[in-house]
């Protein structure tokens, strides 16, 4: 035994496990790798270090004794772990806590604590190893019942090298008459060493292999083999056994999902060894011609660890993705020439041939040049957020810039009308058009002496027209432009014709009329009878009052004269 002075027992502790794993970021930036305390019990073979055995070791399983390990002395002395296996890729680090489940009885119940951190490069030569830090915790006060209690080690950021074992030490010294226990290896004693480090399980590589085992970025659809491989080389310092799960989604050509998170198959190599190439056989015998992405979803035990056993619940930012695409089908070179409405030339206008792959935006002369695969193609062109062309092709060779393929796309130069009921225009109209989702902001506007509001280039989709006149809003509508040229916005303003007669039907020239909103009796229009007493106001459709005035005396008042949807022709009895 390497400690002939110590008590050694095994005893059970319901203890609730403290959570001592911060949120990680994703790859590349640091995450608090947990490496939690293990022994090797009497029916185990010891762990080999390169030539050196040992039965204290650390490494990211919960693979937990069936009860705890537990070690009690009363006089000074030490217990270490080593990290196992040896790390299969360099670990940087500047920051390592060693977290402790301890107890002491009798006496004062302090000790003088000291924590070392060590790097062994030959176990099996020189299984001390070299102090990569050291820290005292001077006289430190212990509990009777069993806590975790932590000792952190900051130190300049040091390189743990490649087939290196990481060594953690302690030495306790008690104070007079305290024995001091120490527990680890089960789920309540989860005793264990978190190292900060951002070298940790990485995805450095996805992809596809054909038939014959060769990566490719293009699988042949006449190929007479169409088994292939998608695979993901997965690195990690620790090594195989500390990558958790391997999951693979894999997307169509028209974003459908083929494999939603399917397990990929572990390589049957060491638990050590790093990199290794997870794998998902697959079958393209009935797969579209397209491109097709390729997403992988990994995450180290250190998640599993955030997740489960210290229960967050979530993954944290622990998972690693990747991705990366490769296509079935012979690619094409298609010039297109985008055209509006009146065969102008389109410009800035995003063309794809497909919603997985990436637009390219047309030039001043409305051309583009696409990668397309084979066979059928169906060719968008959208402008300012509107899909305005679309254009479906079969693709069996290029398509020369000479005679390129025409997406005759749904843009025209429109200016808008207003008019009434009968088809005369509004002058001074104020009008709003709200252009479809996405294409811009609503343009305000006013009507010039023909009534005329240009809009210049819009495509042809739904706008909605607001139009207000004298205070009145007298449209709300909508158009969808098919052509260059104007369009006719009618309000919903009429003409209402008047005829003024005295009680004996004779005529009455020169008296005067005012017409009210019937709800408001706000004045909307007045006028004066002609010499044969009659006379037209234009109002927007609405139940009227109307009075008559003659000789500055009110003569008539009627109620309910209503213009709805037509012009009105009445006689005003006074």
């Amino acid at each position: 035994m390497r400690h002939p002075f110590l008590l050694i027992s095994v005893v059970l502790f319901a203890i609730l496990a403290l959570a001592l794993v911060a949120s990680s970021p994703s790859e590349g930036a640091e995450a608090d790798t947990v490496l939690f305390l293990h022994w090797v019990n009497d029916e185990e073979p010891s762990r080999d270090l390169g030539g050196h055995s040992v039965r204290n070791f650390m490494d990211t399983t919960t693979e937990w004794e069936t009860a705890n390990r537990s070690v009690t002395s009363g006089a000074k002395w030490e217990e270490d772990w080593y990290l196992h296996p040896l790390l299969a890729e360099d670990l940087t680090t500047d920051n390592v806590t060693l977290g402790l489940w301890m107890n002491a009885s009798g006496g004062q119940k302090r000790a003088q604590i000291t924590v070392s951190l060590l790097d062994v490069a030959d176990a099996a030569n020189d299984p001390y190893g070299t102090v990569v830090a050291e820290a005292n915790y001077g006289n430190t006060p212990l509990f009777a019942t069993p806590h975790f209690m932590t000792f952190p080690l900051d130190f300049a950021p040091y390189t743990f090298a490649a087939n290196h074992s990481m060594r953690v030490l302690i030495s306790m010294t008690p104070g007079t008459s305290t024995f001091i226990t120490i527990i680890w290896d089960t789920a309540t004693a989860d005793s264990r060493v978190i190292a900060r480090t951002a070298d940790r399980l990485a995805i450095p590589e996805v992809g596809v292999k054909d038939a014959d085992g060769e990566p490719t970025t293009g699988l042949d659809p006449l190929a007479d083999d169409k088994d292939v491989t998608l695979y993901a080389v997965a690195t990690d310092p620790l090594g195989l056994y500390d990558v958790a799960f391997v999951w693979a989604t894999l997307e169509g050509p028209d974003g459908e999902l083929l494999m939603d998170n399917a397990s990929m198959d572990r390589p049957d190599l060491p638990r050590g060894s790093s990199p290794a190439e997870f794998t998902l056989a697959w079958d393209y015998e009935d797969a579209d011609a397209g491109r097709y992405t390729l997403t992988v979803w990994a995450v180290d035990l250190s998640g599993v660890s955030h997740r489960d056993h210290f229960g967050h619940g979530t993954w944290g930012q622990y998972p690693v993705i990747a991705s990366s695409q490769f296509s079935i089908g012979e690619i094409f070179i298609v010039n297109v020439l985008c055209l509006d409405g009146g065969d102008r030339p389109v410009e800035g206008a995003l063309v794809s041939s497909g919603p997985r792959d990436d637009p390219v935006t047309t030039d001043d002369e409305g051309r583009a040049s696409l990668e397309v695969f084979g066979g059928s193609a169906t060719l968008t062109a959208t402008w300012h957020g509107v899909q305005v062309g679309i254009l479906t092709l079969d693709v069996d060779a290029d398509v020369p810039a000479s005679d390129p393929a025409v997406i005759e796309c749904g843009i025209y130069d429109v200016t808008l009308r207003v008019v009434d009921g009968r088809g005369d225009i509004l002058v001074e109209a104020t009008v709003q058009v709200t252009p479809p989702a996405g294409w811009g902001t609503p343009l305000l506007g006013r009507t010039d002496e023909e009534g005329l509001v240009t809009l210049g280039l819009i495509p042809g989709a739904d706008h909605g027209v607001l139009v207000g006149w004298k205070g009145f809003q007298v449209a709300d509508t909508t158009f969808s432009p098919e052509a260059d040229g104007t369009a006719d916005i009618e309000c919903a303003v009429h003409w209402a014709i008047f005829h003024v007669t005295d009680a004996d039907g004779g005529p009455l020239p020169g008296v005067q009329l005012v017409a009210m909103d019937e709800a408001t009796l706000g004045v909307v229009g007045f006028s004066t009878t002609d010499g044969a007493g009659g006379t037209a106001l234009r109002l927007h459709d609405t139940p009227y009052r109307v009075e008559v005035y003659w000789r500055n005396t009110m003569v008539l008042r009627t109620d309910g004269i209503v213009l709805d949807g037509q012009g009105i022709e009445e006689t005003l009895a006074c």
